[in-house]
C-alpha cells in the first residue's frame, strides 16, 4: 500500500513538472522570438499558428500532444494493477487519469512560468488519444474541418477534446467506473475554464477568425 501511495505521489509530481515544459516558448525562442510577445501572448498551438505559420504550429501541437500522452501511458502502465488494490471502485485506467490530470494542470498552471501557461488543448488531445484513440481521431478530423471552415480556434478546441472525453465518461458511467468519469470531466472542465475569456468573446461576437494559410506574423489578437 505504501509503495503505491509513493508511486501515485511520484507520478503526480513528475507529471506536473513535465507539463511545465512549454514547447511553444522553446520553439519560438529557436525562431529568435518569444510567443508570449506575439499575437495574443498565449503560449499555445493556435497562437503559434497565427504568429509563425502552419509548420511551427503543427510542430507545437504534436510535441504538446506527446507531452500529454506520456504521463497518461506511464500512469496506466505503472499504477494499473495497484489501483485495483487501493480502490474498490477503481480500475486499471485510474493511474492513466492521475498522470493525465497532473500534466494538464502543469501545462496550464506552470510554476516555472508564474502559473501562466497554455490552455491545455493539445496536451489534452494527447491524453484523449491514449484513452480512446479511434474516437479522438474522428473528433480531430471533425475539428480540423470545423477550423478550416468556421475558423474559430477556441470552439475547434472544445469540439476536438469534448467528443472523446464525453464518450469515455458515458462508457465509464455505464460500466460503473465513476472515478474515471469524474477525473475525465475535471480535465475537460479545467480546459474549458482556461478558455473562459474566449467563450465570452464568442458570446459578444468579438472572437477573431483564424486563417491557417496566412504566413506573416499576426497582430495583437485573441485565440486559444
Amino acid at each position: 500500500m505504501t509503495a503505491y501511495v509513493l508511486a501515485i505521489v511520484g507520478l503526480i509530481v513528475v507529471s506536473y513538472f513535465w507539463g511545465n515544459i512549454n514547447f511553444a516558448v522553446i520553439i519560438s525562442k529557436f525562431n529568435h522570438s518569444d510567443i508570449r510577445a506575439q499575437g495574443s501572448g498565449n503560449p499555445g498551438t493556435i497562437n503559434m499558428l497565427r504568429s509563425f505559420g502552419i509548420k511551427l504550429g503543427a510542430l507545437t501541437f504534436v510535441l504538446d500532444a506527446i507531452k500529454g500522452a506520456l504521463p497518461a501511458l506511464i500512469g496506466w502502465y505503472v499504477l494499473g494493477n495497484g489501483m485495483d488494490e487501493m480502490f474498490v471502485f477503481g480500475d486499471q485506467k485510474l493511474g492513466l487519469f492521475i498522470g493525465a490530470l497532473s500534466v494538464v494542470i502543469g501545462h496550464i498552471f506552470p510554476v516555472f512560468f508564474n502559473f501562466k501557461g497554455g490552455k491545455g488543448v493539445a496536451c489534452t488531445v494527447g491524453v484523449c488519444f491514449v484513452i480512446t484513440p479511434v474516437i479522438t481521431l474522428i473528433s480531430f478530423v471533425i475539428g480540423i474541418i470545423y477550423l478550416v471552415t468556421v475558423r474559430v480556434g477556441s470552439l475547434t478546441s472544445f469540439v476536438i477534446i469534448s467528443i472523446p472525453i464525453l464518450y469515455h465518461v458515458a462508457v465509464s458511467v455505464s460500466s460503473g467506473v465513476w472515478l474515471d468519469a469524474i477525473l475525465a470531466l475535471i480535465i475537460l472542465l479545467i480546459v474549458v475554464i482556461a478558455h473562459h475569456a474566449n467563450f465570452v468573446r464568442i458570446f459578444h461576437g468579438e472572437e477573431k477568425p483564424l486563417n491557417l494559410f496566412r504566413k506573416k506574423k499576426a497582430d495583437k489578437t485573441n485565440d486559444t
